[in-house]
C-alpha cells in the first residue's frame, strides 16, 4: 500500500510539474516583462542594453512589444515591434519552460543583433520568472510626459509623470484610461491612473 500511496504522489507531482511548465503567467522575466488578462490575451515589452558611451548612454539597446491572442497550450505565435518601425513587425513563438519562458525570432529587431543573439537563435532565449504579477498588461510611454491621476479622470492629475519610452504594467483598464505601475532603476514604484492615449497602442497598426 505505502509503495501504490509513494507512486501516487509521484504522479501528481510529475502532473502538477507539467501543468506548470505549460502555463505562461503575468510577471518579470527581467529584461522581459509580460501580461495577461482574463482573455488569455498577451501583451509585453523587452528593454535590454548593452555597453556605455561617455556621455553615460547605452552603447546598444535592444527593445521592443510584443503581443499575442490566446493561448491554449502553452505557446502564444507573438507579433513584436519597436515603435519606431511600426510597419515592419517580426512574428515568432513564445513558449512556457520550467523556470519560465523562451522567446524565438526568426531574425533581430535593430539593434539586438549585437544586445541579445540568442532570440534570434534556432533554440530562442530563455527567461526565468523574477516575480510573478497580477497585472493583465505591459505598456511604453508614447507621450513626452504621461502624468498619473488618483483617478480615471482628467481633473485628478498629480504632480508625478514618467516620460517617453518608460515602460510600465497595467493592473486595470476603464474606457480610454488604464491603472498601470511603473518601477525607476532605484526599485521605487508610482501607481495611478493614465490616459490610454499617453501609450504606445497594443498593436503596431
Amino acid at each position: 500500500m505505502k509503495f501504490f500511496f509513494q507512486l501516487f504522489l509521484l504522479i501528481v507531482f510529475a502532473v502538477g510539474s507539467a501543468a506548470a511548465q505549460g502555463r505562461i503567467v503575468s510577471g518579470d522575466y527581467g529584461s522581459l516583462v509580460i501580461g495577461i488578462d482574463a482573455k488569455g490575451r498577451l501583451t509585453g515589452h523587452f528593454a535590454e542594453a548593452l555597453g556605455v558611451e561617455d556621455n553615460g548612454k547605452p552603447r546598444f539597446t535592444c527593445s521592443f512589444l510584443l503581443q499575442s491572442d490566446r493561448s491554449s497550450d502553452g505557446i502564444y505565435t507573438v507579433m513584436t515591434w519597436h515603435p519606431n518601425s511600426p510597419a515592419e513587425p517580426l512574428f515568432g513563438s513564445l513558449s512556457a519552460t520550467e523556470n519560465g519562458v523562451t522567446l524565438k525570432l526568426p531574425e533581430s529587431h535593430g539593434g539586438c543583433g549585437m544586445v541579445a543573439p540568442d532570440i534570434a537563435s534556432d533554440e530562442g532565449q530563455s527567461f526565468e520568472l523574477v516575480r510573478a504579477g497580477n497585472w493583465i498588461g505591459a505598456g511604453w510611454v508614447r507621450s513626452p510626459r504621461a502624468f498619473f491621476h488618483t483617478a480615471a479622470n482628467a481633473s485628478t492629475r498629480g504632480k508625478a509623470f514618467i516620460v517617453k519610452d518608460d515602460r510600465i504594467v497595467i493592473y486595470a483598464k476603464r474606457g480610454n484610461w488604464v491603472d498601470a505601475e511603473y518601477t525607476n532603476e532605484a526599485g521605487r514604484t508610482t501607481r495611478g491612473w493614465m490616459k490610454l492615449d499617453d501609450l504606445y497602442p497594443d498593436e503596431p497598426f
